[in-house]
Formats: structure tokens, sequence, C-alpha cells
């Protein structure tokens, strides 16, 4: 089996129409239980510039990460970024995915662009 790579997407599961965020797992990229989280497919036209600017602040006592990043909008497209290995070698990764509230389980893709996960879960199929 292996371990493999969890990318979160908000999107409406296509079977119970819930908005909320799924958990696909991958094996396309490192496999190596890396978290990842999909850009929204309007990332650069609107909601970047929201995030431009914005501080990012520390979650925990201690927690250094709001002196690692400039702004929201770099900490968010980081975390959307592939590794160096697999930048302009794809142009998606294959999904597995179970709602958690209808409980369906299903494949699909996840586009990259500018070597960043962008946008929802498409080619869905449902997996028996």
């Amino acid at each position: 089996m292996g371990m493999f790579d969890s990318i979160y997407v908000y999107m409406a599961c296509p079977y119970c129409h819930r908005y909320q965020r799924l958990e696909a797992q991958t094996k396309d990229l490192e496999s190596v239980a890396f978290n990842y989280r999909a850009l929204p497919a309007d990332w650069s036209e609107v909601r970047k510039k929201f995030f431009e600017g914005s501080p990012c602040a520390p979650d925990f006592p201690l927690d250094r990460e709001q002196t690692v990043w400039k702004d929201q909008a770099e900490r968010i497209e980081a975390t959307a970024t592939i590794s160096e290995e697999y930048q302009g070698k794809l142009n998606y990764v294959n999904v597995i995915i179970s709602c958690s509230s209808c409980g369906k389980h299903f494949n699909g893709k996840i586009a990259i662009k500018d070597n960043k996960l962008v946008g929802e879960i498409y080619d869905i199929t449902r997996r028996k």
C-alpha cells in the first residue's frame, strides 16, 4: 500500500452536493504524507489581491511561521506548489476521494498550472 500525499480542495461533493473541504489522496507526487491545498480557480484574478500584504500571524506560542512568508498570499501559494522534481512535468495529478458527508468514493484529477495545484477536482468517476 504505502504512503500518499493529501491535497485539500474546497468544493461541492459531486454526489451529495455539500460544499466542504475534501481530502484527495494521490501517489502521483512524493508519496511521503505531504499536505497540499489546491488554489481556487480564480486565485490570480481575485483572491490573491485580497491576501497580498496581509501578515502571517503565529498559530501557537513560539511559532515562527509568520517570519517565513512575506504575506498570506505567499503562504497560501506555498501550500499549493509541487516539488521541483515534478515541476514542468505534470499537467494534473490523479486523486482518490472519499466524501465524509455521504460516504461515496470517487476518482478524479486536479490540475497543475504554473507548478501549483489549482481548481476543483474534475474527470470524476465513481469507485465501487
